[in-house]
């Protein structure tokens, strides 16, 4: 069984940063723990906090691959993770064009080049 690894992108800062989730009764919390965020008090997960989760697969340099993340095998075509849902639970990599699924073999044709949150940027 893989263990369950998110990643937290802060929008104000525009950068990943450390965290730790926080369950309790009523909702989830993230405490930051960043130099670059002041304090590390918990907070109510807002618009400023984008978690993804890593979807158990690496690149073609054994980088996890979280959702969010954009894919590139060369001149072919980039692709973005997309999250799974209850109708799609697999791996779906998506272009304008098209998605397709990604079985572990395929994934490892393609390598890491940035995320969804630096196109905001």
């Amino acid at each position: 069984m893989r263990k369950i690894d998110f990643r937290v992108w802060h929008k104000p800062l525009q950068k990943f940063i450390e965290f730790e989730l926080i369950f309790n009764n009523k909702n989830t919390m993230i405490r930051v723990f960043d130099d670059d965020f002041g304090c590390s008090d918990a907070y109510d997960i807002d618009d400023d906090f984008v978690i993804q989760q890593y979807t158990g697969f690496k690149d073609s340099n054994g980088v996890k691959i979280y959702e969010g993340d954009i894919l590139s095998r060369g001149r072919y075509e980039d692709l973005t993770i997309m999250s799974p849902d209850k109708d799609r639970p697999q791996l779906m990599g998506c272009c304008e064009d098209y998605c397709t699924e990604l079985s572990a073999y395929k994934v490892k044709q393609y390598k890491i080049i940035g995320h969804v949150n630096e196109e905001d940027e």
